[in-house]
């Protein structure tokens, strides 16, 4: 626990709004409830908040490992480090049995890494958490001169583009089911993901789904032969929200109300990647830090709104495009009709990235902020 942090009983309640998880979404929501004068209390299993959107640098070796994380101490003013079982409306029941009540509930975990049914799949680790990037990190400085990739989205792609960066000397595959890197994105944006890792002798393997994965390598299938190196694996990442007893929508995300209040729930909201949010045209929203963001700073403040009596106000979410720093001060970006993309104007997201990372942390950590940022200049 932090500073002043309460310590619940078998059945205890806690003035004010508790917010489930540590995430961008949570630590906003907390900052939120916090600053319209509300007690807050953040529940999360570890003391730290994850700065996701830095993992692939850190992991791949492009960005010190202090970039991986922040105290949640140097963030919100309570916490209880616990993990969450279930939720109900206004109260949440703690792994060890104990049972929190509280004037109002934000819900920010349940998104998970995807581990689909690939045979040895536990050999390789995946990449969503900060300790998870410490880990590929000293596995690709120690134990490995080959490193395979399996997952060529977002994150798989980043990991590459930073590994290569940093090690030049490691051989390094990507290997992905589709027929272009970022199958979600653009063909743009694809096209040019793979001119820069061709460009850093990446070898990048399309329409190939993984059979097997053991301790030194991957086997491929239709007689492919295998790569050998060690393995990360970055499929991506889905919800799994209905194990703690929400209603769902088919993906796994919550189902929320224009207010992020849950659905047929008057105390719990949800926010971030774990809840089904929608745009302003009724459009069902990625998941990604900058809808979390938006999302987490609402909802805290309408659970503020609900517990000082006052309206509660409906969301304006809105997805302004995605920016990836492939390290090598290369990147890739959609910034809303605008695509910088190509040689020479992928110099420019990078830029992009850090100022998107440094208006993050000046918002939660205010002045503080500078300390962790002069550490990557």
């Amino acid at each position: 626990m932090t500073r002043n942090s309460p310590r619940p009983t078998d059945r205890d309640h806690l003035d004010g709004v508790v917010v489930i998880g540590g995430g961008y979404a949570g630590v906003t929501a907390a900052q939120s409830a916090q600053q319209a004068g509300v007690p807050t209390t953040l529940i999360d299993p570890t003391d730290c908040h994850d700065l996701t959107t830095r993992l692939a640098a850190v992991a791949g070796g492009t960005a010190p490992v202090d970039d991986a994380t922040i105290p949640l101490d140097r963030l919100v003013e309570r916490s209880i480090r616990a993990c969450v079982t279930s939720v109900d409306d206004g109260a949440v029941t703690l792994d060890d049995g104990r049972t929190v009540t509280a004037d109002a509930v934000v819900m920010t975990v349940g998104s998970v890494s995807m581990r689909p049914p690939i045979d040895g799949l536990q050999h390789a680790p995946s990449l969503r958490t900060a300790e998870q990037a410490v880990e590929i990190r000293g596995l690709i400085e120690s134990t490995s001169d080959r490193l395979v990739i399996v997952g060529g989205g977002p994150t798989g792609v980043q990991l590459a583009g930073a590994a290569a960066a940093a090690h030049p000397d490691l051989a390094i595959t990507l290997i992905d089911g589709n027929s272009r890197l970022l199958s979600e994105m653009s063909d743009e944006l694809g096209e040019h993901a793979r001119r820069i890792l061709d460009e850093r002798d990446v070898e990048v393997i399309l329409e190939c789904l993984v059979d097997t994965i053991d301790e030194g390598g991957v086997l491929l299938p239709d007689g492919g032969g295998r790569r050998d190196g060690s393995v990360v694996f970055t499929g991506g990442f889905e919800a799994d929200a209905k194990r703690f007893g929400l209603p769902v929508h088919d993906d796994g995300r919550i189902d929320v109300g224009r207010d992020l209040r849950v659905v047929d729930h008057d105390r719990t909201f949800a926010a971030g990647d774990v809840a089904a949010h929608i745009d302003r045209n009724g459009e069902r929203l990625p998941m990604s830090a900058q809808i979390a963001v938006q999302a987490g700073h609402h909802a805290g403040a309408n659970a503020a709104r609900l517990v000082q009596g006052r309206q509660l106000t409906d969301a304006d979410l809105q997805h302004r495009g995605w920016v990836m720093d492939l390290g090598g001060w290369q990147g890739l970006a959609t910034v809303g009709p605008l695509t910088l993309a190509g040689p020479w104007i992928d110099r420019l997201p990078p830029v992009l990235h850090f100022g998107i990372d440094a208006k993050h942390l000046v918002d939660v950590t205010g002045f503080d902020a500078w300390r962790h940022l002069l550490g990557r200049l």
